[in-house]
């Protein structure tokens, strides 16, 4: 069985890995007993075979996928690459796990991110292949004990809005890891929640590269809305730099000049120039926080 990580950079997707790589390990591979798995999931009609099976899947990551514009390391195009060998690698995933991190909004770039997840795998994905995994459970228990507030299950039940949709589209396959906790109960507890969440999914089959190469076309108009968005972002990139040094320049034309213009003049300009955001493309650029830090640096070029 294989189960494949995606989501944004940052949220946890290799701490997760290596939870669940740590359950597998020699040190605790023999702790794991069927008759525990069948109590923990009420179910006793997993057999050995199955829960062999489960317990030594195989855990991949793809990254990139999620990630856009300045986040996006490699071009789409090569991340899609990376997915059809892992895909041709594997023979196909039992599940795919979308990382969330818990404590952050649901922003528009995770919506975005969704998006992303559709135009790549498909519509169909999450709905029949995805898990919804949530990291930093550790802020979780916090809270929930602070407040007094529901169970995880609850929480997720309140949830409203766009993130509420995808719980929905994913049928409420939600789960909570806590990859800080040194309890040994607590990694095993995680680990059989992955386990049953995957089991019970029932898929008919995996997401195969046959079924990736299905979705080709919608994956094709979303490489070149990429693309053209990149273009865009390069263009307005470089149109700032020109401001920003432009910008430059005239301040210190001004300040060299101050003895002529006056320095109530001198500053007036700069005022302007502020206004117009010229000095604060330059306070980007270079990091001072305000226009006045200018002052004895555009004095230095006299």
């Amino acid at each position: 069985m294989n189960i494949l990580f995606i989501g944004r950079g940052g949220n946890g997707k290799s701490f997760s890995i290596n939870s669940i790589e740590k359950q597998q390990s020699a040190d605790n591979a023999s702790s794991l007993t069927l008759s525990e798995f069948q109590e923990y999931a009420n179910d006793t009609s997993v057999t050995e075979k199955e829960f062999q099976e489960l317990i030594n899947i195989k855990v991949v990551k793809c990254s990139g996928i999620g990630d856009r514009g300045e986040d996006l390391n490699d071009s789409i195009t090569d991340v899609i690459c990376k997915l059809e060998d892992l895909l041709t690698e594997s023979g196909g995933f039992n599940a795919i796990v979308i990382v969330l991190k818990y404590g952050v909004r649901f922003t528009k770039q995770e919506q975005d991110a969704v998006k992303v997840f559709d135009s790549v795998f498909g519509p169909g994905m999450i709905p029949k292949w995805g898990i919804i995994l949530f990291t930093y459970g550790d802020l979780f228990y916090q809270d929930a004990k602070e407040d007094n507030g529901p169970s995880f299950k609850d929480w997720c039940r309140e949830q409203t809005g766009d993130v509420q949709k995808l719980f929905e589209k994913a049928n409420f396959r939600i789960i909570l890891f806590d990859n800080r906790t040194k309890d040994p109960d607590q990694q095993k507890k995680q680990f059989y929640t992955l386990l049953e969440t995957v089991r019970n999914l029932k898929a008919e089959s995996r997401y195969t590269l046959q079924e990736f190469q299905r979705v080709s076309q919608s994956r094709e108009t979303f490489v070149e809305e990429e693309d053209t968005n990149k273009q865009i972002r390069d263009k307005e990139e470089n149109n700032k730099e020109e401001k920003i040094h432009e910008g430059f320049w005239l301040c210190q034309v001004i300040w060299k000049h101050k003895e002529t213009v006056g320095i109530i003049s001198a500053f007036a300009i700069i005022v302007v120039l502020t206004r117009k955001g010229l000095l604060r493309n330059i306070s980007n650029k270079f990091g001072f926080k305000n226009w006045l830090a200018y002052i004895p640096f555009f004095s230095k070029s006299k």
